[in-house]
């Protein structure tokens, strides 16, 4: 059980560096906004969902 736990962390942490990586693109107040108040995420990809859905 262990394992599976590490695995789903690992998965967690690399899809919130992707998410913190794309706000910092679209501009630097949303990125450390991202870092200090969680609520900013929601607030961000909310309008924004299209941004975080594209393969670059």
């Amino acid at each position: 059980m262990g394992t599976i736990s590490f695995f789903g962390l690992i998965i967690f942490i690399i899809g919130g560096l992707g998410l913190l990586i794309v706000a910092f693109k679209q501009n630097i107040f949303w990125g450390v906004a991202i870092i200090i108040i969680a609520r900013a995420l929601g607030v961000n990809i909310k309008p924004n969902y299209g941004d975080f859905n594209e393969n670059d």
